[in-house]
């Protein structure tokens, strides 16, 4: 289930989704923004009913946990709100700024479903791969980076879920190249190896193979070692656990012959 709110990516037509579907049996969980359909992530039937699935998921089948993507309150678009004024009214008593009781949805969301996994069975792993920068300035805690941050542009504050324990494992999605101006490779490992020291959260970092030989991503995207550098840089940090590789198709392109070049590292470096 990696995506947890998101119903379409494009239309709104709630009739053009199965009579069945939840979004169409409860209209009023639902919210639109930039021509897509969001279960509305402040309702609390909403993390309730995504909770029961999950629950659902661990039960009948063999899974050995649960993954989530980064998609939580849907991305900022230039010019567009999210419209959930009216949940705020109704649910927001408390929070002195809508970001953060919009934080403290999602943080009450990955407690209680990482709970309810827990309560199933305590050796299921669950684990999130937010985007890669949490938040920009180290004098606010985060990384010298500069770029859309999750903490204040999606409402994420994951460093907060390694702290309390809510997951059990990390794979912040560390798409940058190593000479990124904004958003440096190595400076964003080094950052979240910090976050899991002294916790017991591992962290996996997530690679974006997906960028291999594409020129719109940057120049050192053409460069047939920049990945394969990127991994053997993660791996003399003692705090990183593995590498995760987004996506399974761009392997199995073995751009530039990156996935011949992956296995023959990890043959010689296991």
């Amino acid at each position: 289930m990696a995506n947890p709110y998101r119903i379409t990516t494009q239309g709104t037509d709630l009739n053009e989704l199965a009579p069945n579907n939840p979004a169409r049996i409860k209209p009023e969980w639902v919210l639109e923004f930039n021509n897509a359909l969001f279960y509305d992530p402040e309702n609390p039937e909403v993390i309730e009913y995504v909770a029961i699935t999950v629950y659902e998921i661990i039960k009948k089948y063999d899974v050995d946990g649960i993954h989530f993507d980064d998609y939580f309150y849907p991305y900022p678009v230039n010019g567009l709100e999210f419209s959930d004024d009216e949940t705020y009214k109704k649910y927001g008593e408390g929070f002195f700024t809508k970001e953060e009781w919009r934080r403290n949805n999602v943080d009450t969301f990955i407690s209680e479903l990482n709970n309810a996994i827990k309560s199933k069975d305590s050796t299921l792993k669950f684990g999130v791969s937010p985007f890669g920068i949490w938040r920009n300035g180290e004098s606010v805690g985060g990384s010298a980076t500069s770029g859309l941050s999750s903490y204040d542009d999606v409402y994420v504050d994951s460093r907060k879920w390694i702290k309390e324990g809510y997951i059990d494992y990390i794979i912040p999605q560390i798409y940058w190249q190593f000479d990124n101006k904004n958003a440096p490779y190595s400076i964003l490992v080094d950052w979240w190896a910090k976050q899991v020291e002294g916790t017991n959260v591992e962290l996996y970092i997530g690679n974006a193979v997906y960028k291999i030989n594409d020129s719109t991503y940057g120049d050192a995207w053409l460069n047939e070692n920049e990945v394969i550098n990127q991994i053997r840089y993660s791996r003399t940090i003692s705090n990183v656990k593995g590498n995760c590789f987004f996506r399974l198709g761009s392997l199995e392109e073995n751009r530039l012959g990156f996935t011949d070049e992956l296995k023959e590292f990890y043959e010689k470096n296991q």
